[in-house]
């Protein structure tokens, strides 16, 4: 499990989009080459990152954190995604992970998520705007043909929505970012709800 294939210029974008300002500690789940942390956690002086992925992946995203000068602030923790997630975080990111699983693999992750979260904690999903039941092999992106066979496909919002309620979370916004990603932002079912953190892109 791995979003690998996820670029630096969308990583920025997602950084951009979402406000992390309140954010202390955010673990990306399936975090792959650390470029989405790299790119919150420059946006962000105050956050601090954890990568939980495999140990043949967690290698690249020390790298990654190591040559941006962030290995004080980012660090590659292995782990299983299904069981093991660190808790604790107030931001827990399922990002294009979400393009290895099938719906079946999707609810053990939201249940695994929501089993690390806390009453505060808000879980970031990016997904791809897709007709419903979209395989990956004819999805936009190509890159991790090696997927496909782990049943891989995108996964719409509506689609995400159906499963967040069996995993006692529930759908608080959903950002556009003014492309083809969008970000669905999730608490616990039976927290209260706060400000979803959307923001206009910032100019650099």
């Amino acid at each position: 499990m791995t979003n690998s294939f996820f670029t630096g210029a969308e990583a920025r974008l997602v950084a951009d989009r979402y406000d992390f300002a309140r954010a202390t500690t955010v673990v990306d789940v399936g975090g792959g080459n650390g470029h989405l942390l790299t790119a919150i956690v420059q946006s962000y002086p105050l956050v601090e990152g954890i990568l939980f992925d495999r140990p043949e992946v967690t290698r690249e995203a020390r790298e990654q954190f190591a040559s941006g000068g962030l290995s004080e602030r980012c660090r590659a923790v292995v782990g299983d995604v299904f069981s093991a997630i660190p808790r604790g975080a107030d931001h827990y990111i399922l990002n294009s992970v979400l393009r290895s699983c099938d719906n079946n693999c999707v609810a053990r992750l939201l249940d695994a998520c929501q089993n690390a979260m806390d009453e505060v904690s808000t879980l970031l999903m990016i997904t791809y705007q897709t007709r419903p039941g979209s395989n990956y092999r004819r999805s936009r992106d190509r890159r991790e043909p090696a997927l496909i066979e782990l049943g891989g496909a995108e996964h719409s919002e509506q689609e995400i929505c159906t499963l967040l309620t069996p995993a006692d979370l529930r759908l608080e916004a959903s950002i556009d970012t003014h492309s083809s990603m969008r970000i669905l932002v999730c608490r616990k079912a039976n927290s209260q709800s706060v400000s979803p953190g959307s923001r206009s892109p910032r100019h650099r």
